[in-house]
């Protein structure tokens, strides 16, 4: 099962999760857009992974990335242990705890926003 390892919605807008096979995706939500990055759960991942980690969803326009996570919000259900104020992270969260690897996270996102 997921992990959610880390959230802030005060000092940034994001959430860390691990998923079941060690990936660990981070999401960043910002006025500027959406990012999903990806990296190992080992030391090296854990200190570098925020800035060189593989990057899964990068949307730099603010409405289709808004857009994107009305699209997960109708595919995906709500997830108990995710509880955000942002709609748009909790979408892009759900998506990503319904995910088993971080192959699978950029498929799932991509295709969405491909939908839009």
């Amino acid at each position: 099962m997921p992990r959610l390892t880390y959230s802030s919605e005060k000092l940034g807008c994001g959430a860390t999760i691990e998923l079941d096979n060690g990936d660990i995706c981070m999401i960043s939500v910002a006025r500027t857009g959406v990012l999903v990055r990806s990296y190992k759960g080992d030391f090296w991942g854990l200190i570098l992974g925020s800035f060189l980690g593989s990057i899964l969803y990068n949307e730099k326009d603010v409405y289709r990335a808004a857009e994107t996570a009305a699209a997960l919000d109708s595919k995906y259900p709500k997830v108990a242990n995710l509880r955000f104020e942002n709609p748009v992270l909790t979408a892009f969260a759900c998506a990503v705890w319904n995910c088993s690897s971080a192959a699978e996270v950029a498929i799932v996102l991509n295709e969405a926003a491909a939908q839009v």
